[in-house]
Parts: structure tokens; sequence; C-alpha cells
């Protein structure tokens, strides 16, 4: 939890403080893929990230909910063509916001 402090400055007789409350959700998880390779190992695993900004004075979602991916991992089974396949396709969404 992140506490912000403004300062109003418009006022005449005294300085008024304000505290904003921000609050970040973050919620992580490893993937699995369910195709086994010969070997019986996972394809590929990586490393998911949910994140979330609530502005709890508007009570509202102060930034985009943001979606990030990591630590792509293979089997060392899998070929070169598969592993550029899914390489490719986590890169497009490496960060979806």
């Amino acid at each position: 939890m992140k506490f912000l402090f403004a300062i109003d400055f418009h006022s005449s007789n005294s300085l008024r403080f304000k505290i904003i409350v921000i609050v970040r959700v973050v919620h992580k998880k490893r993937q699995q893929a369910l195709v086994a390779t010969p070997s019986n190992h996972p394809e590929f695993e990586f490393d998911w990230e949910l994140s979330m900004t609530v502005d709890m004075e508007k009570k509202a979602m102060d930034k985009a909910v943001k979606i990030t991916l990591s630590n792509l991992e293979f089997a060392s089974d899998v070929d070169a063509t598969q592993r550029s396949k899914v390489e490719d396709a986590i890169k497009k969404h490496e960060t979806i916001s």
C-alpha cells in the first residue's frame, strides 16, 4: 500500500494536507503447458503476473490492469521449430495492459 501526500497551497490561513491511498494488488503464478514431451516433462513453463492499481479515494482503477509474462523455460527435448513458435507467441504478449 502506498500513501501519497498532497499539500493545498491555495488556503490563505493554513496548509491543508490530504492523504491519498493507492492500493496495488499483485497475483503471480507459474504455468505449465498441458502438452508433455517424449520425456514426459511439460513442453514449456512460464511465470505470469497480474497487477492492478486502485485509487481508494476515487474508488476506481487508477491505471490499467497489467499482465506480464516472464521466465519462459523449455524441456530439453523440445525441438527448435516448436521452441521458436512458442517464443514468438509469448513475445507478442509479454505485457498486456
